[in-house]
């Protein structure tokens, strides 16, 4: 599937302007928007959108190559606990992660099934754990159905073992709610359902593929 764009921001405009007029094309660094190689479609505009559920343009190394991009459906878990940083790192009770973890693996399932029927082709879950200050632990794993498979595994701390261990997408969601609390209070975790676009401005526009495949995030895009 490709994008005829040259960058992450090209491909969030245009989404935004012809599939998704409602939602709010963000950076991951609104001080450095032209490097910017994160960018999120959020139902708000504020600053600081972690708290909800997004649509997410990412070329994290350890998903993607040069000259593609990943595109899928993102969910935070903020810090615990105050410190260097700002305020709005800090998870309270708004967070959409606190619905996102009562979510079942058929929730997940039925979902990713939907997603799938746009581009006829499989997905995957990136997971990652971050103290701020260090290396991220990262899991990349492809999804078959309900099955999951190893992709990728960065260890650093260890943190995200279980999750690299999960072989279904049940197990997954323990992993993740076993995680949540004490044992990440000073990590910021994402997890990004998705798969991985090619950004060819001489190629095919799938433009409209890439936007239905999104559109079956849409109930899960929450402020």
């Amino acid at each position: 599937m490709n994008l005829p764009f040259a960058s992450p921001h090209e491909v969030a405009k245009q989404l935004k302007q012809h599939y998704f007029p409602r939602l709010h094309v963000l950076p991951y660094n609104r001080f450095r928007v032209a490097d910017s190689t994160h960018w999120w479609l959020a139902p708000t505009g504020a600053k600081a959108a972690f708290q909800h559920g997004k649509l997410m343009l990412t070329q994290i190394d350890v998903l993607v190559k040069s000259g593609e991009l990943f595109c899928g459906w993102n969910v935070e878990k903020g810090l615990l606990h105050p410190g260097s940083w700002q305020a709005s790192n800090v998870m309270d009770s708004s967070w959409y992660w606190h619905s996102f973890l009562t979510f079942t693996g058929s929730e997940l399932e039925e979902m990713i099934a939907d997603a799938r029927e746009a581009t006829d082709k499989d997905l995957q879950i990136y997971v990652a754990a971050t103290i701020p200050g260090q290396s991220p632990a990262a899991v990349v794993l492809n999804v078959d159905g309900s099955r999951l498979k190893p992709a990728a595994y960065e260890a650093s701390d260890g943190i995200l073992i279980e999750v690299a261990r999960s072989g279904t997408l049940n197990e997954l969601m323990a992993a993740l709610r076993n995680l949540n609390g004490t044992a990440t209070a000073w990590h910021w975790m994402d997890v990004v359902i998705g798969q991985t676009f090619t950004l060819d401005k001489t190629g095919a526009d799938q433009t409209p593929k890439c936007a239905k495949f999104l559109r079956a995030f849409m109930p899960w895009v929450r402020a």
